[in-house]
């Protein structure tokens, strides 16, 4: 079960999470570090998880300049269409989360290389099930805002700028559903 193959990971980096600090000469937390690798594993389980199910097509999708990922694009090419999933280790809903699921230029991309129409947008994380809608210039006018607090100009311009072409467009609201994926690997399992 994924809860047994995360409290491996977790006493994992307890026992090494100081090593390494002390190799990365304290520039990353441990607890940062640990929570990456978390999710990384997360991500490994949920892929090899479809792998096994065998009758699903599924892919992960980067940008062609690698700025925004989708981690999972699970594809229906009979009926042209994907849904769209990020996959997140936390159990608390944030906009950070659905940055790239609410941006439509970066959706029509992953359309255009996938010949397929974007169905439903989906968060795999650890919390309960919920189905919110998001304003995408909402979105990143408040990523825009962190970032600006956290004084990454860089980021800062690239949520202002998308945030004035979500504004500019009437991008619409996006409605996306929050999935445990602990019950999403489960039903994967009962279904084969």
């Amino acid at each position: 079960p994924n809860y047994l193959r995360y409290g491996l990971c977790d006493i994992i980096m307890k026992l090494v999470g100081q090593q390494v600090r002390d190799e990365t000469n304290s520039r990353y937390d441990s607890e940062l570090a640990g929570e990456i690798l978390m999710g990384s594993i997360q991500e490994a389980v949920c892929y090899l998880d479809l792998k096994i199910a065998n009758n699903i097509d599924f892919d992960l999708y980067r940008s062609s300049d690698g700025s925004a990922e989708i981690d999972l694009v699970i594809r229906n090419k009979k009926e042209g269409w994907i849904d769209l999933y990020e996959l997140k280790h936390s159990s608390v809903r944030s906009e950070e989360q659905v940055k790239h699921l609410v941006n439509k230029g970066f959706i029509r991309e992953v359309e255009q290389a996938m010949k397929c129409k974007a169905r439903q947008h989906y968060v795999l994380y650890n919390g309960e099930n919920a189905i919110v809608s998001y304003h995408p210039a909402q979105v990143f006018a408040d990523l825009q805002q962190k970032a600006i607090d956290r004084k990454k100009t860089n980021a800062a311009e690239k949520w202002e700028r998308l945030a004035e072409q979500a504004q500019t467009q009437n991008w619409e609201p996006v409605e996306v559903s929050y999935q445990n994926i602990e019950e999403f690997l489960c039903a994967l399992q009962i279904g084969r």
